[in-house]
């Protein structure tokens, strides 16, 4: 085999092999350039993106894995009247495959899929991640293209403050209101930085949309 770039072995696999798939069972269009999949499922829109490890990978060698996530520009407008441009985002959820349960991987390493510019073992990597985003990544994203369903998986983590959001945005204010006094009083004493700023992010949302009601 000639030898080949780490893009070049990736991108061959996405559209010879996951992007048919992809696009025509399921209606996703695939950006090259950008290593990215991407339908609209109203009023979200979904992307799985392929990201190269590039202290790892090397010529004829390919290290990657896959980020999914869904977005919503009304969500982004809702932050836009809530919270002001710059801290506005249309991000609703994401997570990397590594945190999807049953992720099937054809070798031990717990992070990267590995190309190798040999179609035998490459094609079946493929063949592995293509069925990993059908019967996994798929039905995970269309579950989280809901609002609601997106802030209970932040609520179980530490981005409280975007689970808020997000339970505001679905117009479940008593999952709002429980979140806040539930994790408030865990931040409000802390000295660490990071704490600080969570309590900060909390206290101002329940200052914008339960201070007046208590």
């Amino acid at each position: 085999m000639d030898s080949r770039k780490p893009k070049e072995i990736l991108l061959e696999r996405l559209a010879n092999d996951v992007g048919p798939v992809l696009t025509e069972k399921h209606g996703f269009s695939f950006s090259p350039s950008q290593l990215k999949f991407s339908r609209t499922v109203k009023p979200f829109t979904q992307t799985i993106e392929a990201c190269i490890d590039s202290k790892y990978s090397e010529r004829n060698h390919c290290l990657f894995w896959t980020i999914f996530r869904v977005r919503s520009r009304a969500f982004k407008a809702w932050q836009v009247e809530q919270w002001g441009k710059e801290l506005a985002s249309d991000w609703v959820w994401w997570t990397q495959d590594c945190n999807v349960a049953g992720w099937e991987r054809p070798d031990d390493n717990p992070v990267s899929l590995c190309l190798i510019n040999e179609p035998a073992n490459d094609v079946k990597v493929a063949e592995i991640l293509t069925r990993n985003i059908e019967t996994l990544a798929i039905p995970l994203m269309d579950r989280m293209s809901d609002y609601e369903q997106a802030a209970g998986s932040f609520a179980d983590g530490t981005a409280f403050d975007h689970a808020v959001d997000l339970y505001m945005m679905a117009g479940n204010t008593e999952a709002a209101r429980e979140l806040l006094e539930l994790e408030i009083p865990q931040y409000e004493d802390s000295r660490l930085p990071h704490k600080q700023d969570t309590y900060r992010c909390l206290k101002a949302r329940w200052d914008k949309f339960f201070a007046a009601r208590a």
